[in-house]
């Protein structure tokens, strides 16, 4: 039996082909992907790291304002740049804002964490020594007491954690943090307050 004789389905040499080259296309880019892994996975993982070492580092930042503010209380406003950024119908909570934005930006500025070559840092708006940016500074912070006055609610606004991989950023996250410490500042300001009004 000649081929022109034959009725049997054939597949054209041309398509067969075609589709070789295209299986050899496909498996080659996979596997060039597999050599080259994303930067997505370790940037994640040290950024999740790098946000979980902060929350300590904040609680001990604002334990550390909250005392310093109980043994040098501010009652009323100086007159310097920090004092001129505080509000004179409420000093001492202005003064203990402040005190923590200063205190949180220190706890946070060694952190960083490291995974498969991406480093992940987190970081506050910088502050300098002028009124308008210590104002700035305090109004990224809000404290309120709870827990009938034995602790205080702190929230810590716009952390930036930050993955590199060299001088290259490749991802960036924004974030609030609100922490509950055990601090009863507040309540006792409170009660000092009240007691020098009778």
């Amino acid at each position: 039996m000649s081929l022109a004789d034959d009725d049997r389905a054939r597949i054209p040499f041309a398509l067969v082909g075609v589709l070789l080259l295209l299986g050899a296309s496909v498996y080659a880019t996979g596997i060039a992907d597999r050599a080259q892994p994303s930067v997505e996975r370790p940037a994640a993982a040290a950024m999740d790291g790098v946000t979980r070492d902060a929350r300590p580092a904040l609680r001990m930042a604002v334990r550390d304002a909250a005392r310093e503010s109980a043994e040098a209380p501010v009652t009323a406003p100086a007159d310097t740049a920090a004092g001129r950024a505080l509000n004179d119908s409420r000093p001492f909570v202005d003064a203990l804002r402040l005190r923590i934005a200063v205190a949180a930006r220190q706890s946070i500025s060694e952190l960083d964490r490291e995974r498969g070559g991406v480093r992940a840092t987190v970081e506050l708006p910088p502050i300098d020594e002028s009124t308008n940016s210590l104002r700035r500074a305090k109004s990224g912070v809000e404290v309120t007491s709870v827990d009938g006055g034995a602790a205080m609610r702190v929230t810590i606004r716009n952390l930036t954690i930050r993955a590199r991989e060299g001088d290259r950023t490749v991802a960036q996250r924004r974030r609030n943090v609100t922490l509950t410490v055990e601090t009863p500042v507040l309540a006792l300001h409170r009660r000092a307050s009240a007691y020098e009004w009778r």
